[in-house]
């Protein structure tokens, strides 16, 4: 009887444990504000007083009305200290009111942006960046613009340029002056930030392709645009360590250097995409870091998709973009057929303009705001983002072997193919060399874990067959990656093969996206922990929930290992995300070792 009463206090625990976190991820709208905070319509039943209704509601200082214009039965209740959704479920039950909603947000669905001089941004229909924002606008992408800087402050004798607004900027490091004042002293670092990022329909300026991205400013040139290696390398790399995502660096030199090369390396290996500007030489050598296998090296085309004069070509460039032709005005506009942001002026600080600028400086921030906007929707792994890049770029009529690369990009068609693909970090983990090997290793460390706790416990009888048992076994194999060869059998994107072929850890990923809650979440022992109470009655589902936590501690061993993977809730913190990954495999491995020495085990 007392053990019955214990199985029973400990899933009612579990229950409990389980329905908080779940009440959390019944709030998507609060978390998307995809309805106005702490306000609900009410509309009310026919042959109802309105007036009578409202004078009710009123009595609760809970909620204040206010009616929508002349209308008799809307009426918008403002709420104090009361959560939406238990507003909604309450006032759903008055019996005058038939129905009770969030305050929806909707939007125009409109490609044009208010900004009064996208007319002159020949460059973004170009690529199709206005078709793309339908799908996608870059949000919570972090992209570092290693350059000179960008005029994102009011500091000193520096001023915030005017159309960088309501620009998000994060971790900003000047590495000539060795502060955290990366402030634009020549120009040309802002306009490329305004190109990725710049403010997007808030009436003034001009737009960026990525406006929702978050710009981590990092300086490296200084105001005469010239900067070292050193400075160069060390910001890529500090860039990376503070949680950027994408890296545009227009800028480079004729010089290769391994220091810089293995900095992209760097980059690249911990899921970072380095894009990078071509060259404005105009000939077939290499310029760096574009030339680097890690990096995506950009040329620049014209208005009429011919490459300027002054762009590198060579077999070294991958991808081309928008750079623009000042000489030249071959949309009939009025203005050279440069590209146009909003920038600071004459290498004055304090004052700014909207300056048109050529050159492959200005078709880099293209693709990196295109590869933003791709890895917004959940494609992270940089090959898969980059093969994006090129299987979706414009090639008709183009002589790619001139200096193309893959074609002209293309962000309404990457971002439908990056869409149509559904690919979560889960799948980028189970794909390529890197993830296979990870898989293994997930698999390797789990049976040794389970040796060394066979080891730990002795002799009994009933540890023996419960580590040498088939559940134990499939549980660890589900824990640890799944049928993670399936990929290769069957590239479906169908959601149980997803589910079925990678980590337990990873279906968060599958099932909510890129949610931070449910990466945290699964990338934790919670789940071990709660198979472990429910399974206490039963001997097989003993065996297999102790064979899955081992898996999941193995798997989060082997991310950390491997470095495959970053908890998107501490992406500005590599380190914060190693120690909880650290952390989740340890309990794990502990949480079995003490579930299979002192829960009864009898056989």
């Amino acid at each position: 009887m007392k053990k019955n009463i214990f199985y029973l206090f400990c899933l009612v625990f579990c229950f409990c444990i389980t329905s908080a976190f779940a009440s959390d991820t019944n709030k998507p709208y609060s978390a998307q504000g995809d309805f106005v905070p702490d306000e609900i319509v009410i509309e009310l039943e026919e042959n109802n007083s309105s007036a009578q209704a409202f004078n009710s509601l009123s009595k609760d200082n809970r909620f204040k009305i206010e009616r929508v214009g002349d209308s008799s039965d809307l009426a918008i209740v403002k709420l104090n200290n009361v959560d939406v959704n238990s507003a909604v479920d309450e006032l759903s039950k008055k019996p005058f009111i038939k129905n009770a909603e969030p305050n929806y947000v909707y939007r125009a669905f409109a490609d044009i942006p208010n900004d009064p001089m996208y007319k002159y941004q020949w460059n973004f229909a170009k690529i199709n960046a206005n078709k793309a924002w339908k799908y996608a606008t870059g949000k919570n992408v972090i992209v570092a613009v290693v350059d000179t800087g960008i005029a994102y402050k009011n500091y000193d004798k520096f001023k915030k340029i005017e159309d960088l607004n309501r620009a998000n900027f994060v971790a900003p490091y000047n590495f000539i002056t060795n502060n955290e004042h990366a402030c634009d002293d020549n120009g040309h670092g802002s306009h490329v930030a305004g190109t990725i990022a710049q403010s997007t329909n808030n009436g003034k300026g001009v737009a960026g392709i990525a406006f929702n991205a978050k710009l981590m400013p990092v300086k490296v040139l200084d105001n005469e645009g010239f900067g070292s290696l050193s400075n160069i390398a060390e910001g890529i790399k500090y860039a990376v360590k503070h949680g950027a995502k994408v890296i545009n660096c227009s800028l480079g030199g004729r010089h290769g250097s391994r220091i810089l090369e293995n900095a992209c390396k760097y980059a690249h290996d911990k899921g970072c995409v380095v894009v990078c500007a071509a060259g404005n030489d105009g000939g077939n050598i290499p310029n760096y870091p574009a030339g680097y296998k890690y990096c995506i090296s950009v040329s620049s085309i014209r208005y009429d998709n011919q490459l300027a004069p002054y762009s590198s070509r060579g077999t070294s460039i991958d991808i081309a973009a928008p750079g623009g032709d000042t000489t030249v005005d071959q949309n009939n506009d009025g203005k050279p057929d440069g590209i146009i942001q909003n920038t600071i002026l004459d290498r004055d600080p304090s004052k700014n303009g909207y300056p048109i600028y050529q050159g492959t400086s200005m078709a880099s921030p293209h693709v990196a705001g295109v590869v933003a906007l791709v890895m917004s929707t959940g494609v992270t792994n940089p090959d898969k983002v980059t093969k994006i890049i090129k299987d979706s770029a414009y090639k008709k009529g183009l002589k790619l072997e001139d200096g193309y690369g893959a074609g002209i990009i293309d962000a309404e068609k990457a971002i439908k193919m990056a869409k149509s693909l559904q690919t979560s970090d889960c799948s980028d983990m189970k794909k390529g060399k890197k993830g296979f090997l990870g898989n293994i290793l997930s698999l390797i460390i789990s049976f040794v874990i389970a040796l060394v706790i066979k080891k730990l416990l002795g002799k009994k009888s009933y540890i023996n067959k419960f580590v040498g048992s088939t559940s134990f076994v499939l549980g660890i194999l589900i824990g640890a990656c799944g049928l993670f060869f399936i990929p290769f059998l069957n590239s479906s994107e169908n959601v149980f093969l997803q589910l079925t072929s990678c980590s337990i850890c990873s279906w968060g990923n599958v099932i909510f996206g890129n949610s931070n809650f449910a990466e945290l979440i699964f990338f934790s022992a919670l789940i071990p922990c709660f198979l472990m109470f429910i399974s206490l009655p039963f001997r097989n589902l003993r065996r297999f929930s102790s064979g899955v936590s081992i898996g999941m501690g193995a798997s989060m061993l082997s991310t950390l290992i491997t470095g495959n993977f970053i908890i998107s809730v501490f992406k500005s913190s590599v380190f914060i995300s190693n120690i909880w990954l650290a952390l989740g495999a340890l309990l794990c491995f502990a949480f079995t070792y003490i579930y299979m020495n002192y829960i009864p085990c009898e056989e």
